[in-house]
This record gives structure tokens, C-alpha cells and sequence, in this order.
């Protein structure tokens, strides 16, 4: 019997994958995308076993699914209509339909178990890693990052699109009752609701839109705090990458990043300003607090890695029916 085969867009094979690999470019565009994998990837597959990384797969030929998170059906008010009914419904329809759903948290799980009523036992928990630039930056690499972006020497950072369950506006509130510019790493993201979205041009608020992973790494390591006052997600990566980079973090007290974060994070409720402002004042001025937030967060980043990741994904691999041997 062949192997599974994994399929990804040229360019972007991961690491720790160790089986074949076909890779491919996409055509531009979602629907383009959304065809090419439904049509193509069956044909190319050749009866052999499917691995999707994206979310979605295609419908006749899924075998095992990595689904990120269920905010499309728990909160179909944040998303525009035409990615619902495209992507929203593929993705639903390959975590029904899958024989293995792999997933980042345990809330995700319940999540799809909840929305979808997809069996448990067919789902799988595997959180991803951190890469291994993450680490704290040097004091050479926080100067050249503030030079070039025109940053003060303190500030707080927010990293995430600019859509509504991400919460920048309370960022920017606690960030000014603190006294402190926000920088947003981040840019809008065209599947949400035009009328949610965070406009630019608020005072004290930074936009650098996306960028460079090593200017990202050299933000984390600046920055007086990571802000992620997210009101849903299916794990949470940035907070972790922060506590890579020896960054203090302060998110939001909801279940996947209670998950991630595991308590080396100041959680406050999403919507409660005041909260926000009370932790992003103390985790900015109190060194004690940002010490052993900085010596927690470290511990709980060591714990991920990508290699493990792999592994948790070889495992799902290998207890698949279809798989060799």
C-alpha cells in the first residue's frame, strides 16, 4: 500500500514531516484555491491516503484534517457572508467528514464536538511548536527594531489581524491609560466583516502591518508587554512566542489561551477595560511581576516545540487504518 501523501503549496513543506511530499502552486485567490484542492489534489492523491494542514480538504478523498479553530460557526457575525458560505462550509464539512480531525487545544475539540458534532474519539489533540528563532533578542537587535520602525524605548505590543474577535480596540485603551504607544504587528484580513473592523488612525496606536519574522522576534524582545486581548481563538501562538522572547504577557481569560498560556500570563475578561488597564499598569511598572512573568513564561514556551508537534502528528498518522503497515 502507498503511504499518505501530503500535499502543500510549493515552498512550504513543513520540517518535521518525515513521509512523501507533493508540493504544488495554488492558483491566486480563495475560490481558486478552494477548486484546486477539491479537483486536483483527489486526482493527484491516487487513492492513497490524505493529509490536510489547512483547514480544509477535499471532500471526496479526506482522511485526516487539521482543524484551528470554530470561530466561523460559533461567531458567523465576525466573518463576511461569501466566506462563510465558501470556506466556512468546506471546512465545516471536511472536520464532519474526516476520518481523523487533528486539532490545536482541547477547546477546539469540544468545539467542533460541540458545533459539529464531531465524535470525539475521532479527534486529536496536538498543539503546535514554536520555532527556534524565537528566543530573546539581543540589545543590538531591540535598538536596530526601534530605529526602524520609529518606536519609542517603551511600548506594548499587539500581534493578530485587525478583525473583531481580536480586541485591538481594548489594547489601544490600556496601552493609553498606561501612557504607553501600542505598536500593532498585524495587518486586516479580507474573510471578516468590513463593518468590525479596527480602523487605523487612533492616537498613540502604531501600525506596522505585517512583518519580517526577525523584526517580529526583535518586537517581542522590546516590547514592555505582549497585549492579546483576544475574545475567541483556538489556541493562541503569539502569547507563546512572546514568552519565547522573554516578553511579559497579559491576554484574555478564555478558554484556549487559558490552555496555552497555562498560567505564565495575566488573564483578564476580553471586555472588561478597566481589567485591562489595571494589568497592563502593573505588568508594565512592577519588576517583580515582570520577573516572574518573564521566568514562567520561558518555562511554559521550553514545553513547545515543533518537533513535537511532528511526532503528535506522526502518531495520529500511524493509528490510521490506511497508513503503511
Amino acid at each position: 500500500m502507498f503511504g499518505p501523501l501530503l500535499v502543500c503549496p510549493s515552498g512550504h513543506g513543513p520540517p518535521a514531516w518525515s513521509g512523501p511530499v507533493r508540493q504544488a502552486p495554488i492558483p491566486p485567490g480563495r475560490p481558486g484555491r478552494l477548486l484546486w484542492e477539491q479537483l486536483a489534489v483527489p486526482a493527484l492523491a491516487a487513492g492513497r491516503p490524505v493529509i490536510s494542514l489547512a483547514n480544509t480538504a477535499p471532500l471526496t478523498a479526506c482522511d485526516i484534517v487539521c482543524t484551528y479553530d470554530a470561530a466561523f460557526l460559533a461567531h458567523p457575525e465576525w466573518f463576511r457572508p461569501s466566506f462563510r458560505h465558501s470556506y466556512g462550509r468546506v471546512t465545516a464539512a471536511a472536520a464532519r467528514r474526516a476520518a481523523s480531525v487533528v486539532v490545536p487545544s482541547r477547546f477546539t475539540a469540544d468545539e467542533l464536538h460541540r458545533l459539529l458534532a464531531v465524535p470525539p474519539h475521532r479527534v486529536n489533540v496536538v498543539p503546535p511548536g514554536i520555532d527556534s528563532m524565537f528566543v530573546p533578542p539581543t540589545e543590538t537587535l531591540k535598538v536596530r527594531v526601534r530605529t526602524v520602525y520609529e518606536l519609542p524605548e517603551r511600548f506594548v505590543l499587539f500581534v493578530g489581524s485587525r478583525d473583531p474577535r481580536k480586541g485591538l480596540e481594548i489594547a489601544a485603551r490600556a496601552a493609553a491609560s498606561a501612557g504607553l504607544m501600542l505598536v500593532v504587528a498585524g495587518a486586516s484580513v479580507a474573510a471578516f466583516s468590513g463593518r468590525s473592523q479596527v480602523r487605523g488612525g487612533a492616537p498613540g496606536v502604531v501600525y506596522l502591518d505585517r512583518v519580517p519574522d526577525s523584526d517580529l522576534v526583535a518586537l517581542y524582545g522590546a516590547a514592555l508587554a505582549l497585549l492579546y486581548p483576544s475574545r475567541y481563538e483556538g489556541f493562541g501562538l503569539p502569547p507563546l512566542e512572546a514568552m519565547a522572547c522573554g516578553t511579559p504577557v497579559v491576554a484574555s481569560d478564555i478558554p484556549a489561551v487559558r490552555e496555552t498560556s497555562a498560567g505564565a500570563a495575566v488573564l483578564c475578561p476580553p471586555d472588561d477595560p478597566v481589567a485591562w488597564e489595571t494589568a497592563v499598569g502593573a505588568v508594565t511598572s512592577d519588576a517583580a511581576l515582570r520577573s516572574d512573568l518573564v521566568e514562567a513564561g520561558a518555562e511554559r514556551a521550553a514545553r513547545s516545540s515543533w518537533a513535537e508537534a511532528g511526532e503528535g502528528l506522526a502518531a495520529v498518522i500511524r493509528a490510521w487504518p490506511r497508513s503503511p503497515g
